[in-house]
């Protein structure tokens, strides 16, 4: 009993639990649902609202529900560049407004600035013209207080005394004069000219005075170095000149004849060394030559040992027997007669051709059948018929 009642309480506690877990994921998917409804008509709003495109029945999947995500976040990443582009279209439009602003402004304050400098102008000049206004008036008012008689006879008296003054100029002749004062400047700028090129000249043959003086100076210096040269090398001079010891002006010239002398004897030396050399190269050659001719000898002298050494070898080895002689005579008189028949034939065969060469030559054409021969054929039928002819030649040899 205590058993059963343990596990029915076990399973009431089990199916309490159950039921407190089917209470929970039943609230979660109420809660679920709800959020799949808010969502379903936030996104139906959004579309609705912005015009996005048709949105079909409720509820939505969560694949539709994810498409219409998809598309409503393209939509947006596409506002989003539409606005980055609007952006900086209307950050361009500013600077460049914000420019044009700057130079109508600079350009503002410079009209400004113009007006201003000319208003304070006017009033300077409105200023100038009030003061000369003033002075007109003073003088006006002056000249009211004074006598215009007086005035007038003071004037006249002047003009008299005008008159007077330019005859006496007339009869002064002024311009004799002036033409007088122009030739005595004519005179003086001449004068003034020679004195300035003989002021040149003078200047130039200072310089050239001044020049003069620092060569003179070297001169000296040169002079004095030649002499320490010259008593420096007094005994080398007499060495040379066998003694003799001329005098400072008389050295080159005696040192020049005698490396004369010395340079004759140097060329001719040098060209019977160079003919000696010549010679010593045709010795060479000479001795080069015989050298060959000697080796040649030597391989010729070589050709006929080895040749006889041969013979002699083919000699011993011939049998010495007595009797047999005759019938070795016998065999080397039969290759005789045998290679006298080659020789023969041979020289028959070379004396019944040699007519075609020549009638070929001399016709230029074949000694058979009459045919004219171009000259590569006619070259060509001679050189067949030596070739057969040595050939022939040889294979009687070598029989």
């Amino acid at each position: 009993m205590n058993d059963e009642y343990a596990k029915s309480s076990l399973l009431s506690e089990t199916i309490n639990d159950s039921t407190r877990e089917i209470g929970k994921l039943q609230a979660e998917a109420d809660a679920h649902m709800s959020v799949k409804h808010e969502r379903d008509s936030a996104i139906r709003t959004i579309f609705n609202k912005h015009n996005l495109g048709p949105v079909p029945d409720a509820p939505f999947t969560n694949d539709i529900a994810m498409n219409l995500t998809n598309r409503t976040k393209a939509r947006l990443s596409n506002l989003e560049d539409d606005l980055q582009e609007k952006k900086k279209t209307n950050e361009t439009q500013l600077e460049f407004l914000w420019g044009r602003y700057l130079k109508v402004n600079a350009r503002y304050s410079e009209v400004d600035g113009q007006i201003q400098s000319k208003k304070e102008s006017k009033i300077g000049v409105l200023r100038r013209i009030k003061d000369k206004e003033n002075e007109r008036d003073a003088a006006e008012t002056e000249l009211s207080r004074h006598n215009l008689a007086r005035i007038d006879e003071r004037e006249r008296h002047l003009q008299i005394e005008v008159e007077r003054k330019t005859i006496a100029l007339g009869e002064r002749d002024y311009d004799l004069i002036i033409s007088q004062k122009r030739s005595e400047i004519y005179t003086l700028d001449h004068k003034i000219k020679t004195l300035h090129r003989e002021k040149d000249n003078i200047a130039t043959d200072a310089d050239d005075r001044v020049k003069l003086e620092l060569k003179k100076d070297e001169l000296e210096k040169c002079k004095k170095k030649l002499k320490k040269i010259y008593d420096e090398h007094k005994d080398k001079f007499r060495s040379v000149l066998k003694g003799r010891l001329p005098h400072e002006k008389d050295v080159k010239k005696e040192i020049t004849q005698a490396f004369g002398s010395v340079d004759s004897e140097y060329n001719d030396l040098n060209s019977k060394s160079q003919e000696a050399e010549q010679q010593l190269k045709l010795a060479q050659m000479k001795i080069d030559a015989a050298k060959s001719h000697l080796s040649k000898l030597q391989k010729v002298l070589d050709a006929k040992r080895k040749h006889l050494n041969s013979k002699l070898q083919s000699i011993a080895k011939v049998s010495v027997d007595i009797n047999a002689y005759p019938k070795i005579l016998k065999d080397a008189m039969d290759e005789r007669d045998k290679q006298t028949n080659n020789f023969s034939y041979a020289k028959g065969m070379r004396q019944m051709y040699e007519p075609f060469e020549k009638v070929a030559r001399q016709h230029h054409k074949c000694p058979c059948c009459d045919r004219a021969f171009t000259p590569d054929e006619e070259d060509l039928f001679v050189k067949k018929v030596g070739n057969l002819v040595s050939i022939r030649v040889l294979h009687f040899s070598f029989d």
